[in-house]
Formats: structure tokens, C-alpha cells, sequence
């Protein structure tokens, strides 16, 4: 068995058809990643994704909270591997990277829409656990706004563009 196989953990020596080789803890050696599953002490169940908003117009943002917990409902701190998917709707989005909040425990990224359509399911990985919570995201397309800026009536802005008149 080849050394690269072995865990990092202890030095280790194994008999292969009679001859002896040894691997060292101190060889540099893949880290091996935690199991998925209950092994890597994320509960799939108790951890949670939120939203920010339920809906969100084009050019608009949303932030994603997720909270890793283990099955007595503990929140479980930093250096995990949080994984965020949007997808199964129209609509379309670019999800920030997940950072994680000390303060409260939780791993927070930023949605931002870029176009309307069909809502979209938010999945989320931690550890390699696919938690069970996958909140929609409806975007719609954005809403007029006008503010009239005169007694006479004048329009002096649409949406981010000015007409002095």
C-alpha cells in the first residue's frame, strides 16, 4: 500500500506481500477530508438558511444566512466549507462567497439578481452535508420611481436619471 494512502495521524507501518514500508505523521501527505454526514458534525435538519428578503427587484440585493448546527441544535463555529447553489427557477442571480460572523455564528453571502423570471431555490453545502431548509428568491423586474421636483409638475428623476427641466 502506497504511503500517500495512509492517514496523517500516527507513523505508521504496514506489511505489503513482506516488505516493510513506513510512512512518516511528519510527510506531507494530503489533508484528509471530514466524512459527510453526521461524522463532520453538521445536522443536515437543525442548521439553517435564511434570506434577508423574499423578493428582490433587478439590479437589487439579498443576504443568505446560514447557520451550521449540530443535531442538539449547538451552532458550530468557523472553518467550514459552506457551499452555496441557485438554482431550478428563470431567474437569474451571482451569489457572493460565504464569510463567516463570529459574533453570531453564522456564514453570510450577498445575492445580487440580474434577471427576472421564475423564482430560484437556494442550497446550501456545509461540510458536504446538503442542508434540508432551500428558501425561493423571486426577483421581479425593477419598479418606476418618479419624484416630481416643481410645482409645475416637471419629472427630475426616473430611476437614477436626471432631467432638469
Amino acid at each position: 500500500m502506497p504511503c500517500r494512502a495512509l492517514s496523517r495521524t500516527t507513523a505508521v507501518v504496514v506489511a505489503v506481500a513482506g516488505i516493510l514500508s513506513a510512512c512518516s505523521s511528519n510527510s506531507d501527505l494530503p489533508a484528509t477530508p471530514p466524512p459527510p454526514g453526521d461524522a463532520s458534525g453538521v445536522s443536515a435538519t437543525t442548521s439553517s438558511v435564511t434570506l434577508s428578503a423574499e423578493r428582490v427587484a433587478v439590479g437589487e440585493a439579498l443576504t443568505i444566512v446560514v447557520t451550521p448546527r449540530a443535531s442538539d441544535r449547538t451552532r458550530l463555529g468557523a472553518d467550514r466549507s459552506v457551499q452555496l447553489r441557485v438554482a431550478n427557477g428563470t431567474a437569474t442571480g451571482r451569489v457572493s462567497a460565504a464569510r463567516f460572523f463570529g459574533f453570531d455564528s453564522t456564514y453570510r453571502a450577498t445575492f445580487v439578481a440580474l434577471s427576472a423570471g421564475s423564482p430560484v431555490r437556494v442550497t446550501a453545502i456545509v461540510n458536504g452535508v446538503t442542508l434540508a431548509e432551500t428558501p425561493s428568491i423571486s426577483v421581479q423586474e425593477p419598479t418606476p420611481s418618479w419624484t416630481f421636483c416643481s410645482t409645475t409638475g416637471a419629472v427630475c428623476e426616473f430611476i437614477g436619471r436626471r432631467d432638469v427641466r
